[in-house]
């Protein structure tokens, strides 16, 4: 079934573009080859930009490493330059033009800034120069790497906020906690149909669990999931229904005081049930109870707002 996105992040990874790139160093013999590449994130819970938004896009310069007979090894890079540049400027900015991987933000990432100006579609362009290094048996090459965006900007009438939280209710020792946030998902009017409103976007998801006997706790990884909301309009109220994909684990770190952060691999799927509000079109939330699919809950609530976005 196809999925209709307002913005497409679509991201392509690359060695460099033809023509910009230095030829890559020689190895040294022996030494152990690094790939590197750039990932591009917006950890913005919308995929649909509305015209006067900023989203925030991640940046991280990846090191991927041959093992013998395990496979390639992966940790970020601190440090790294990298330039951003919009095809369109008329259709949004962004800023810093330069940022250094690493420096302010964690996990290698350097931040930018894009602000939808007008409505349209741009390319976004992310390039990093990577100075050849050789460390011990180690050897990264020089060379150009890149990813490019598309952003689509639309003019938004409304917009919808939610925060959703969950507690377990295994008891002591042991509470387990899921939140996940909506942030400013934007609506736009639905084909032709009068007072129908669309907006697909994403969940983010934090989740830990925490031992009352024990000071150490597990953050676990959540993967972000899409959400699809629509809304019709009945005079001053608007009938609005979220349908959740489900929500993945992908893997968790164990922290305790004294101790580093050991990391692992989970594979944990939970269904999200849908919900259906009626909130006034002027702006409004309402808290209500909400499940987490087949999972086992004490305690569920959703807080879902909606509220007019102001066009020129």
């Amino acid at each position: 079934m196809a999925v209709w996105l307002v913005l497409a992040l679509v991201f392509v990874l690359s060695a460099g573009r033809a023509g910009s790139s230095p030829p890559v160093q020689a190895a040294p013999p022996g030494a152990t080859p690094i790939d590197v590449v750039l990932v591009v994130e917006s950890p913005r819970s919308e995929y649909l930009i509305c015209v006067g938004s900023s989203v925030e896009y991640w940046v991280q310069a990846w090191k991927l490493i041959e093992l013998d007979g395990e496979g390639p090894a992966q940790a970020y890079m601190a440090g790294v330059k990298v330039e951003a540049s919009v095809a369109n400027p008329a259709v949004g900015t962004i800023s810093p033009a330069t940022a250094w991987s690493g420096w302010n933000e964690p996990h290698g990432r350097a931040l930018f800034l894009f602000t939808a100006e007008a409505p349209g579609m741009t390319p976004i362009y992310f390039t990093a120069q990577i100075p050849p290094r050789t460390v011990s048996a180690l050897a990264l090459g020089a060379g150009t790497v890149s990813a490019e965006g598309f952003a689509q900007v639309r003019q938004c009438e409304y917009k919808v906020i939610g925060v959703l939280r969950y507690l377990s209710n295994a008891g002591p020792p042991n509470v387990i906690s899921w939140t996940g946030r909506i942030n400013g998902l934007g609506l736009i009017a639905d084909g032709e149909t009068e007072g129908h409103y669309l907006g697909v976007g994403i969940v983010n998801w934090s989740a830990e669990t925490l031992y009352s006997d024990s000071p150490c706790w597990v953050e676990h990884l959540p993967a972000r999931s899409q959400v699809t909301v629509r809304g019709k309009k009945f005079g001053d109220l608007m009938d609005v229904s979220l349908e959740f994909e489900p929500a993945k684990v992908l893997g968790m770190t164990m922290h305790c005081p004294d101790a580093p952060a050991t990391s692992g691999f989970q594979n944990l799927t939970y269904p999200i049930d849908p919900l259906r509000v009626w909130l006034p079109t002027s702006g409004g939330a309402k808290t209500l109870d909400h499940g987490f699919g087949e999972v086992d809950l004490s305690f569920g609530q959703a807080v879902i707002s909606l509220y007019p976005v102001n066009t020129k």
